[in-house]
């Protein structure tokens, strides 16, 4: 895991913190890629203590996709996911200065799948998602932002999980977010850019429309003419950025700073 901390001076104290999953079609991406160097630097400095992690990826015997699986990483991949939770509660997080009771999770395409299945289903009866993890090391997570992710394996993503028996169709269902939707499940932001040609746009309206369904607070901001891959905290992303600040601002997880000597 690679921390984004913001400066002492300005934010004293623990600091609300946001656990970031890459993207990469669950096979390719790393924790350092400059989209999410550059969320993370720009979240810090909003007072945010930003955590990126790597998680286990499928690997493919001629490259990414290519060839045929030669290695299954779910559910790994989000056991993983629940790992950096649990740190998130530790001793040693706390001396990164993360308050563990004001967590949030922001994931890019594949990783806004799992940063979706880690706020909708770690704390349920299937402790294998988890790791085998009791549920009271799991950190509460106040807030979820999905940007350009899928909620439903099958309308996205099937083939990468698909293992090629008759226990697909369970297994798309178990790793979807769409299946554990239920009233009392964090607030959830999803972003999606409404020319993006990888996932569709209608993947995010309908996933909004089940938020609904469910009873689930949430928003949905469909960003115009943008495509797939765009970065929070880019200058170019002002306005995508300043709604997901926001979004955290409202669930109590962005942190006031601390005025220093000559600021008016």
């Amino acid at each position: 895991m690679d921390v984004y901390q913001p400066e002492p001076e300005r934010w004293p104290g623990l600091r609300p913190v946001v656990l970031m999953i890459h993207g990469g079609g669950w096979a390719i991406g790393d924790k350092a890629d400059k989209r999410e160097q550059i969320t993370g630097n720009a979240f810090a400095e909003k007072g945010l203590v930003v955590v990126s992690l790597n998680y286990d990826l499928f690997r493919y015997r001629d490259g990414p996709w290519k060839g045929g699986k030669i290695h299954e990483a779910w559910p790994r991949n989000l056991q993983d996911v629940a790992a950096a939770l649990c740190w998130l509660k530790s001793v040693e997080a706390r001396s990164y200065g993360i308050d563990s009771g004001r967590v949030a999770l922001l994931g890019y395409s594949a990783g806004a799948h799992l940063a979706l299945m880690g706020a909708y289903a770690l704390d349920g009866n299937d402790a294998e998602l988890r790791g085998n993890r009791p549920v009271a090391d799991l950190p509460a997570v106040r807030a979820v932002i999905s940007v350009y992710g899928t909620h439903d394996l099958r309308l996205f993503g099937a083939n990468i999980f698909k293992r090629g028996d008759a226990g697909d169709e369970e297994l798309l269902a178990r790793a979807s977010p769409v299946t554990y939707l239920r009233k009392g499940l964090p607030p959830t932001l999803v972003m999606h850019g409404d020319k993006d040609v990888t996932i569709s746009p209608e993947i995010a309206r309908a996933f909004a429309s089940r938020l609904g369904e469910a009873g689930v607070k949430y928003e949905l901001v469909m960003a115009p003419g943008r495509k797939h891959g765009f970065a929070l905290g880019a200058k170019e992303e002002r306005e995508c950025t300043g709604f997901a600040l926001k979004f955290l601002d409202d669930n109590g997880i962005l942190p006031p700073a601390q005025p220093l000597h000559g600021d008016k």
